[in-house]
């Protein structure tokens, strides 16, 4: 009985298992014949429209190529991108000639700004300080170009986020508004997105309004910007979005500006970085609009003015002499520090004769020699009175004028002066020659016109008779086929002084007016000091050229 009731138990947990292998497994598998696959030909992925064919090398002649145009980069303000993101806009500058630098921690931004003719600001999330701002437009004003990029998706740097530091480090809108405002232009902050037409997302809003008259927007048909800013602006719209396009700020249709400029187009605001980085660079448009960019920054030299030196020079630089003249140990010396000066620049520096195509020109001369650069002084109107000839100027100042063998000094009968004798006969009793410090520019141009040394009056535009003692002046004449800069003072050690600002870089104890900068030098005195240049010895001095 127990054995039976053993069996039967077997049997109920057995039976299930049987029955489910029987119902679901019924034989062995019979593979077919043929598997059927998918068709892979015949599938097609959608693909975004890539409509502008890369750029090809730049027509331009090989001059222009010659002299480049320099694009400042800022990366000072905690700015929110990669410089490898920006590789093909740095591309495209390269085949108009132009050079793309990023900005140095070790100089200031006004100082950089002399030498650059365009300027670029990306996504920053370090506000600018006043002098930077003011250094700015005075870059626009001096005919600089500015390009503005705000991003939304790049608008707040984590450092704020992490330490909580978000009182210094702003949202970038309302730091690159501090830029643009004075242009008339305005971030908006916000994101534009289109529900109807987009380039797969949202976000990505198609654009096909631009402004057919502008460099900036030429022979592109439609673009894409992958998150963008709105723009206020009264001043011109380059791209406009569709009336399908809403705001993020207020979730309303409407027509909205993403890129605009001013100052007679020398200032553009831009809502997106995204469209010109790889690979969106290549959608649709987009690497045309890069082109334009491009080539708005690079495509041509701004015009330079007095306040941008030492940045004059464009391209190598002769340093004038006088045809047949004699070059002096003074002269040679001047030419050596100018010469390593501006080797710095990149500028290289040779004695010419005359005007040469192809050279800018620096002249560097006594006021005493006005008459002999008649032609260099024209552009500026300047007039000289009662000015000591050179001769004159020499003996005023004390120096050694070498005898003709008319003079009774070199009569054979009158005995040879011993040289303490000589040295008490040629050489004045010497007073105190302590340079003067100009304290400020008001106080050393007031000392100035109270000047009551008879050695004549120089008339400048715009700020009326000046006497010579004391000042030096810097001209500057760029023309069509040269830039010109003339410095001119009393002796060679205002000369020297003069020259001096080249190693500061800066005029800041300088008056202006126009393109002529009028500074502070070496006073006159009795007697000039002894020769800085005494460590320069050479036998030949016509040798120079």
């Amino acid at each position: 009985m127990n054995r039976s009731r053993l069996w039967i138990a077997l049997l109920v947990l057995i039976a299930p298992i049987i029955g489910r292998a029987l119902w679901f497994y019924r034989g062995a598998y019979q593979p077919p014949q043929t598997i059927a696959t998918p068709d892979y030909l015949s599938i097609t992925l959608p693909e975004a429209v890539i409509s502008t064919p890369f750029p090809e090398k730049s027509n331009k002649p090989a001059q222009a190529i010659k002299n480049q145009a320099r694009v400042l980069i800022d990366i000072n303000h905690d700015n929110l991108y990669t410089t490898t993101e920006l590789q093909p806009l740095f591309d495209n500058i390269a085949q108009f000639g132009g050079i793309a630098q990023l900005t140095d921690y070790n100089q200031t931004l006004e100082e950089t700004l002399r030498s650059v003719d365009s300027y670029v600001v990306l996504a920053p999330t370090l506000p600018f300080l006043v002098e930077e701002l003011t250094a700015i437009h005075r870059f626009v004003e001096r005919g600089g170009k500015l390009l503005v990029i705000a991003d939304p998706t790049r608008d707040m740097s984590m450092y704020g986020y992490v330490f909580g530091d978000t009182a210094s480090y702003l949202q970038s809108v309302a730091i690159v508004n501090a830029l643009v405002e004075p242009y008339g232009m305005t971030f908006v902050e916000d994101y534009l997105y289109n529900l109807r037409e987009n380039e797969a997302n949202f976000r990505n809003i198609l654009l096909d309004d631009f402004d057919k008259n502008d460099d900036l927007t030429q022979d592109i048909e439609k673009a894409v910007f992958y998150g963008t800013h709105s723009l206020e602006t009264s001043q011109k719209t380059l791209i406009l979005a569709s009336n399908t396009t809403l705001s993020s700020r207020t979730d309303e249709p409407g027509e909205y500006p993403v890129a605009a400029s001013s100052a007679q187009g020398r200032v553009v605001a831009l809502g997106d970085f995204t469209f010109m980085t790889n690979p969106y660079y290549k959608i649709w448009d987009n690497q045309q609009l890069v082109k334009n960019i491009a080539e708005f920054l690079a495509g041509d030299k701004r015009s330079r003015t007095i306040r941008d030196f030492p940045y004059l020079f464009n391209q190598q630089t002769g340093f004038w002499v006088e045809k047949d003249a004699v070059i002096t140990q003074d002269k040679l010396a001047m030419f050596s520090l100018l010469q390593s000066t501006l080797e710095n620049l990149n500028i290289k520096l040779a004695l010419v004769e005359r005007p040469v195509k192809g050279y800018d020109l620096l002249v560097v001369e006594k006021f005493s020699q006005y008459q002999k650069l008649e032609d260099f002084l024209e552009p500026f109107d300047l007039k000289f009175e009662d000015i000591p000839t050179e001769n004159e100027a020499e003996e005023e100042n004390g120096e050694e004028i070498t005898p003709t063998l008319s003079e009774p000094d070199l009569d054979p009968e009158k005995p040879t002066p011993s040289p303490q004798e000589e040295e008490s006969q040629t050489t004045p009793t010497p007073e105190s020659a302590e340079s003067e410090d100009a304290g400020s520019l008001f106080s050393f141009l007031e000392d100035n016109i109270e000047e009551e040394k008879n050695g004549g009056k120089i008339t400048v535009p715009g700020l009326g008779k000046l006497s010579p003692n004391g000042i030096g002046l810097i001209l500057f004449d760029q023309q069509e086929d040269r830039n010109t800069l003339i410095l001119l003072a009393n002796n060679k050690e205002a000369l020297l002084d003069l020259t001096s600002y080249f190693t500061t870089g800066s005029l800041s104890n300088c008056a202006f007016y126009k393109d002529i900068a009028i500074c502070a030098v070496t006073k006159d005195s009795d007697s000039e000091s002894s020769s800085n240049f005494d460590s320069f010895d050479f036998t030949d001095s016509n040798s120079g050229y």
